[in-house]
């Protein structure tokens, strides 16, 4: 009962908070033209960016398990050196730790930065962190006339700013010094505006590959759902009401029984399973969603997907025909019961899901988009 109660708190705190900052700055942004901003910071410290010049890149960003392929992709753009430090699942116990932390770490940045940087090429530094380990002063330091900074966040719309025993969350501070950023949430773009700094969400490009079809699962004696992810949150309680209505899930992850499957398990499991449930909620909340890395994953795998609806999923995929999605827990169950009894247009979603997953949402992809983003901002900003 205890543990309910608190899950309810946190539920409703974070779904309010961020609600409200969605709303809140939806109304004070009066921004129209994201270019606008990039060019007014580009301006202010005599950017020069040489298209005759080779580019090199740096790449900011702690890998846990998925990180690697930012590095292999972003090589697009030419040699990378990767600056990585150890993975901190939580936070210290105190802001002194933190702060030992937080300064060797910057130091390390500085000095491996100050071996790799050259004049000669144009530089592109690309951040996948937050303020809990880049500070200011660090960026500082990185941005020359001929770097540009950019930066992406997966958890902005709700982890913009926040502190957790003294320690920041978010990444407040790197968004305004960096020259522009990537986001998967498109609702949060004008609290980036309200800060002066301009924020894309980060599409893709088509980069055709060759798909291979999956055979129709016409075999639904065993049929089941897939669930693999952290138990947390509203999660165990929303799949033991689908199996409560009579349907099978296979879950793995942190805090299930059946534990953790490595990268080649998941695969196969994606591969196999009838369907793969996902949820697109964001920290405690319900009902305030985002783009998750699941949503490519899955389709990428050729898995047929059922996640919970966001904004973000419909800029990549239409739903009902490449991907499933529902908003809450009796519409899961309507579409999950629907997927049993008709495993052939089941299968012809699953394939039409993979086929665009492979052509338009792959990470080699998003980096064609960035490419693109990057050479029209340096062809207008000569202008």
């Amino acid at each position: 009962m205890l543990k309910n109660i608190e899950l309810l708190i946190k539920s409703f705190y974070q779904t309010v908070i961020t609600r409200y900052n969605i709303q809140l700055y939806k109304k004070l942004n009066n921004v129209t033209n994201q270019f606008d901003l990039i060019y007014e910071k580009l301006l202010k410290r005599n950017f020069e960016w040489d298209p005759k010049k080779k580019t090199k890149v740096f790449v900011v960003l702690s890998i846990s398990n998925w990180e690697k392929v930012l590095i292999d992709e972003i090589s697009l753009f030419g040699e990378v050196y990767h600056f990585s430090w150890p993975n901190v699942e939580n936070f210290f116990d105190n802001y002194t730790e933190w702060l030992k932390y937080y300064s060797n770490l910057n130091q390390n940045l500085i000095n491996e930065f100050s071996n790799f940087y050259d004049p000669k090429y144009n530089i592109i530094v690309f951040f996948y962190a937050s303020d809990f380990s880049i500070s200011p002063e660090s960026i500082n330091y990185l941005r020359r006339k001929n770097v540009l900074l950019i930066s992406f966040c997966w958890d902005d719309i709700l982890y913009y700013k926040s502190n957790v025993k003294g320690q920041p969350v978010g990444i407040n501070n790197i968004s305004k010094l960096v020259d522009f950023n990537l986001t998967f949430s498109p609702e949060i773009i004008p609290r980036y505006n309200f800060n002066k700094t301009a924020c894309f969400f980060w599409e893709s490009i088509k980069y055709e590959q060759n798909v291979v079809i999956n055979k129709y699962l016409l075999n639904n004696d065993d049929f089941y759902v897939l669930f693999v992810g952290t138990k947390y949150g509203w999660r165990e309680s929303f799949i033991k009401k689908i199996m409560t209505s009579g349907i099978k899930v296979k879950c793995f992850g942190r805090g299930w029984p059946n534990g953790m499957l490595d990268d080649n398990q998941l695969q196969d499991y994606v591969k196999d399973a009838p369907l793969t449930l996902g949820f697109a909620n964001v920290g405690y909340t319900k009902n305030v969603t985002t783009i998750k890395g699941r949503d490519f994953e899955i389709p990428l795998w050729g898995g047929l997907y059922l996640t919970q609806y966001s904004e973000g999923l419909t800029k990549y995929f239409e739903i009902g025909t490449e991907i499933l999605s529902y908003k809450d827990i009796d519409d899961c169950i309507k579409i999950i019961k629907y997927v049993k009894v008709n495993p052939i247009k089941a299968n012809l979603i699953r394939n039409a899901g993979q086929k665009k997953a492979i052509n338009y949402t792959s990470w080699k992809s998003r980096f064609l988009y960035l490419n693109n983003l990057i050479n029209t901002i340096y062809n207008n900003f000569i202008k």
